[in-house]
C-alpha cells in the first residue's frame, strides 16, 4: 500500500516556488524556439536585407549587423558590437548556422527575461501567485514572442534594462551610509551596456542611478550632485574610449539612421496611435493583416518579389482596445484610491515616470508602430502593473489577470499563425510544426544539462563564494571577455 501520508505531505505549491526558474525558463525557452523554428528560420525573410516586411521589423539587417558581422553601427545602438559580438562569436563557433543561433539565443534571452520578472516582483511583494501571473504576461505578450523569433536588437535591450533594474533593486534594499565602490563598478557597467545596445536607454539608467542616489544620501544634496558628476564623467569617458575602440577594430561605417523618425508635430490620430501601440499592442495583437501597396523585396538569391507589407491596420474598433484599457485604469484608479497603503509607492512612482519618459518618446520618434519598441521599456511596464495589483483581493487578481491572460494569448496564437502564412507568399518552405517541436525540446534538453554544469563549476568556485555581491563577479566576468576580444581585434589590425 503507498504512504499516503507521505503523498499528503508533499506541497505542490512549495515544489514549484523551489524550481520556479526552472519551470519557466524551460518552458517560455521551448515555446519561442518552437515558433521561432516553424514561422521564421524556413524563411528568407531574416537573411535577407529587406526592411518593414513583418511589423516594420529590420530583421535583415539585424541579422547580418550582428550575425554575419557586417559591422555598420547605427546611431541608436552605437556600442552594440562591444558588447554583443564577443558572445555572438563564441557561440557560432558551436552553432555553425547563425540562423539557428539567432533564434536560439533570443529565445533564451527572453526566457531569461521573464525569470527576471518574476524574481523582481516576488521580491517587492512576496505574492508567488501574482508574481507568476505578471511573469507569464511578460511572457506571452506579442511583442516578447515577436523579439525572441525575430532578429533585432531589442531582446539585448529588455535583457540590459532588466539586470540593471534587478541591480537597482538589490542596492535600493541594501542601502548603507554610502555607495560601494563594487556598486558603483557594475552600475556604470551596466549604464554603458544598456546605452551601448539602444541609445535612449541610458535614460532610463540615468533616472534609476540618480533615484538610488537619493536613497544613500538623504538629502545631501552637494554630495548628491558631486556623485551624479562621477557618474556622468566616468560614463561619458568610457563610451568614447569604447566608441573609438570599436570604430578602429570592427572599420565601422557610420550610419544616420533615427534622425529621420522625428515626429514631433501633432497629427490627427497620433495620441491614440502612441496609446495602443505602447500599451496595447505590445501585450496582445491588435487587427493586422497586409497593406494595400506592393513593395519591392530583394531575396538573397538576387531574385526580386512584390509583397504588400504586413503591418497593423487602422481604425481598431474599441472593442478590441477595451480588455487592455480595463486591465490597466482599473488597478491605476484602485492605487490613486489606496495610496498609503503602498509600501513600494516609492518604487511605483519612478516605475511611472520611466514609462511616461517611454511614451513621449514613442511620441517624439516613432508614433507608427512603436510597439516595436516597447522591449525597450515593456519589462518596467510589467512589473509596474504586478505592483500597482499588490493590494486587490487575490480572488479578483487571479480572475481578472487570468481571462486577461488567456484573452491574450488567444489573439497572439491567431496572428502568429496568420504571420507564418504570410511568410509563405515569400519563400518559406513547408515543414512540420511537430518536427520544429522535437528539435526545440532536444535543444532545451541539452542547454539545461549545460547550465546544470555550469551550475556546479559556479558553486565549487572559491572565487564566486569570496564575493558577496551577486552581480560583480558577472560583470567582471563579461568585461574580461570583452576585453580579451578587443585586444585581439586590435592586435590582428595591428598586424594586417
Amino acid at each position: 500500500m503507498p504512504n499516503f501520508d507521505i503523498i499528503r505531505a508533499v506541497n505542490l505549491k512549495d515544489i514549484l516556488h523551489k524550481n520556479i526558474y526552472t519551470v519557466l525558463f524551460c518552458s517560455f525557452f521551448f515555446l519561442y524556439l518552437s515558433l521561432g523554428l516553424f514561422i521564421v528560420y524556413y524563411s528568407g525573410v531574416i537573411t535577407d536585407l529587406n526592411f518593414d516586411l513583418v511589423h516594420s521589423i529590420d530583421s535583415g539587417a539585424a541579422y547580418w549587423q550582428l550575425y554575419l558581422n557586417d559591422h555598420i553601427a547605427a546611431r541608436k545602438h552605437p556600442l552594440i558590437h562591444v558588447f554583443l559580438n564577443p558572445i555572438i562569436f563564441m557561440l557560432k563557433e558551436f552553432f555553425r548556422d547563425p540562423k539557428l543561433l539567432e533564434i536560439v539565443l533570443q529565445s533564451l534571452l527572453q526566457s531569461t527575461v521573464i525569470c527576471f520578472v518574476y524574481k523582481i516582483l516576488f521580491k517587492l511583494t512576496n505574492r508567488m501567485s501574482l508574481s507568476l501571473l505578471f511573469s507569464l504576461v511578460y511572457g506571452f505578450s506579442y511583442t516578447a514572442i515577436l523579439f525572441a523569433i525575430f532578429p533585432d536588437v531589442y531582446a539585448f535591450a529588455a535583457t540590459g534594462q532588466i539586470l540593471f533594474f534587478s541591480y537597482f533593486i538589490y542596492c535600493y534594499f541594501n542601502a548603507k551610509n554610502k555607495l560601494d565602490f563594487k556598486n558603483f563598478l557594475v552600475l556604470v557597467f551596466l549604464s554603458v551596456m544598456g546605452y551601448g545596445i539602444n541609445l535612449i536607454n541610458i535614460a532610463s539608467c540615468g533616472i534609476f542611478i540618480i533615484f538610488l542616489l537619493f536613497k544613500y544620501y538623504n538629502r545631501q544634496y552637494k554630495k548628491i550632485f558631486i556623485e551624479v558628476l562621477k557618474f556622468a564623467s566616468i560614463i561619458a569617458v568610457l563610451i568614447l574610449i569604447l566608441f573609438q575602440l570599436q570604430n578602429f577594430t570592427f572599420s565601422i561605417q557610420g550610419r544616420t539612421s533615427g534622425v529621420g523618425h522625428v515626429r514631433l508635430g501633432y497629427t490627427e490620430g497620433k495620441i491614440s496611435e502612441v496609446i495602443k501601440g505602447t500599451y496595447i499592442e505590445p501585450l496582445y495583437a491588435l487587427k493586422s493583416g497586409q497593406s494595400q501597396e506592393l513593395n519591392e523585396y530583394e531575396k538573397h538569391d538576387g531574385s526580386v518579389v512584390y509583397l504588400p507589407r504586413y503591418i497593423t491596420l487602422e481604425n481598431q474598433s474599441f472593442a478590441r482596445c477595451f480588455p487592455a484599457l480595463i486591465f490597466f485604469l482599473f488597478p491605476l484608479v484602485f492605487y490613486l484610491k489606496n495610496y498609503k497603503k503602498y509600501k513600494n509607492r516609492a518604487i511605483i512612482n519612478l516605475l511611472l515616470s520611466i514609462v511616461a519618459l517611454y511614451t513621449l518618446f514613442n511620441y517624439s520618434f516613432y508614433s507608427e508602430e512603436c510597439a516595436l519598441f516597447a522591449l525597450n521599456f515593456f519589462p518596467f511596464f510589467v512589473i509596474l502593473l504586478g505592483l500597482i495589483y499588490e493590494h486587490i483581493k487575490p480572488l479578483v487578481v487571479n480572475c481578472l489577470v487570468g481571462i486577461f491572460l488567456i484573452y491574450a494569448v488567444f489573439l497572439n496564437v491567431f496572428n502568429l499563425f496568420d504571420i507564418h502564412k504570410f511568410l509563405l507568399n515569400y519563400d518559406a518552405a513547408g515543414h512540420s510544426f511537430l518536427f520544429c517541436v522535437l528539435i526545440a525540446a532536444i535543444f532545451v534538453c541539452a542547454c539545461c544539462f549545460v547550465f546544470v554544469l555550469l551550475k556546479k563549476i559556479y558553486d565549487k568556485n572559491q572565487f564566486f563564494k569570496s564575493v558577496k555581491d551577486p552581480y560583480l563577479h558577472w560583470v567582471l566576468m563579461y568585461a574580461s571577455i570583452i576585453t580579451i576580444f578587443i585586444a585581439s581585434r586590435c592586435l590582428y589590425r595591428i598586424v594586417s
